[in-house]
């Protein structure tokens, strides 16, 4: 099995698939291995990747963990929300230090008001989102069937983030799991999520050994998936302590490291 993350790994700075990584992933296919997206994106947003790639219906893993589902039918195999007073608690945390969050909830994601934040945001994801308000009022008006968000994000500049992390880590790192992939995302779910602990439930519904796993990030957030595979890789342009934790580092960047990453551990081997 091959995990692959989806973002500043697979994908160039303009969000394009590498052609390298395109031939590598469905010549994987091909032979019979299993290739899972593992991303922080929503599920809407990373289904026409998996398309792009040719991937057969299967499980792709979204929200850093928190939902994994089948595509392209849309099962839900796997969700793990946030409480609803711990995402109380981060809203009040977003306003009293003036910072752009959204919530994710039933696959789209709101936020107080429209701004440059959500504008970035939405040509990253390809879709817009809705701006509804306070978000404490939106949460409590919402009825019991919608259940509980799925993720909360903290968009503002990288320097600002490396601020207001630890605050934030320091308040409710103890229940939820707090976690970077973009330099300007921190990104916040459940404490029991992860990349790693997704990845390890669906290769073990489909009786796949970790030995078997092969893992490629660039990211903090895919440390935890790195951290189940046999095999680990870190693209050339990964972050630091990523690159210290695989294996192997590709000479290539983005998707070209992809592929010579596939190359090497699955292809060639």
């Amino acid at each position: 099995m091959i995990a692959i993350d989806l973002d500043g790994t697979l994908l160039s700075p303009q969000l394009d698939l590498a052609g390298a990584a395109i031939e590598a992933v469905q010549e994987a296919v091909r032979r019979g291995i299993a290739v899972v997206i593992a991303t922080g994106r929503m599920y809407r947003s990373a289904m026409p990747y998996a398309r792009q790639l040719s991937l057969p219906a299967g499980p792709l893993i979204t929200y850093n963990g928190a939902l994994v589902r089948d595509w392209p039918g849309g099962r839900t195999v796997r969700h793990q929300p946030v409480a609803l007073a711990d995402a109380l608690e981060v809203v009040e945390f977003a306003r009293a230090h003036r910072c752009h969050l959204q919530i994710y909830l039933d696959d789209e994601y709101y936020f107080a008001a429209d701004g440059p934040p959500a504008r970035r945001y939405a040509e990253i994801a390809g879709f817009e989102g809705r701006a509804v308000g306070p978000l404490d009022r939106f949460l409590r008006g919402l009825p019991a069937a919608a259940g509980a968000p799925t993720k909360l994000l903290l968009l503002e500049e990288p320097g600002r983030l490396d601020e207001l992390q630890p605050l934030l880590d320091c308040q409710v790192g103890g229940r939820l799991y707090l976690t970077r992939s973009y330099p300007f995302f921190l990104e916040l779910m459940d404490r029991g999520v992860s990349k790693g602990a997704a990845l390890a439930a669906v290769a073990a519904r489909q009786g796949v050994r970790p030995a078997e796993i092969l893992a490629i990030g660039d990211s903090p957030n895919d440390l935890p998936m790195l951290a189940v595979a046999g095999h680990t890789a870190a693209v050339a342009d990964a972050a630091e302590t990523v690159r210290r934790r695989a294996q192997y580092v590709t000479g290539g960047r983005w998707g070209d490291g992809v592929a010579e990453a596939i190359r090497r551990f699955a292809l060639e081997g």
